[in-house]
């Protein structure tokens, strides 16, 4: 396991190779900068392999839709799948972001429970097998 903190998220890489993300002062309104800066750590983690990440934005604020439109295109270069778990009543600080879900070049679901979203990011894991 490998753990990276930006000032404002925490970056942890584990043994099964799925990376996860979470916020450190999750009331600081995110922009498409700080996303980067998270972008950037979860891109030094997988190295040269796309992972599968799970986001955690609980108790973040709303991103605006000029954010999500600067970080997607992004997002499907180094990321195999995403998995974003929160609670049913945080989903509209989500913004933008839901109705574009089926719009992304990778698998990627919302979930309510930390548990499943792993067990459904596990699929997305290259082991290596059958390269080669």
């Amino acid at each position: 396991m490998r753990v990276e903190e930006t000032p404002y998220n925490r970056i942890t890489l584990f043994d099964d190779g799925i990376i996860e993300a979470t916020p450190l002062m999750p009331h600081i309104p995110r922009r498409a900068g700080l996303i980067g800066g998270a972008l950037d750590t979860i891109a030094r983690l997988a190295g040269s392999e796309r992972r599968p990440v799970l986001w955690i934005p609980t108790g973040i604020l709303p991103l605006p839709p000029d954010a999500w439109q600067t970080i997607v295109a992004r997002v499907e270069r180094i990321v195999s799948a995403l998995a974003i778990v929160v609670d049913p009543e945080d989903e509209p600080l989500l913004g933008a972001f839901p109705a574009s879900i089926d719009s992304l070049l990778i698998p990627a679901r919302v979930f309510n429970d930390r548990a499943d979203a792993r067990e459904w990011l596990l699929q997305f894991v290259d082991t290596g097998e059958g390269s080669g």
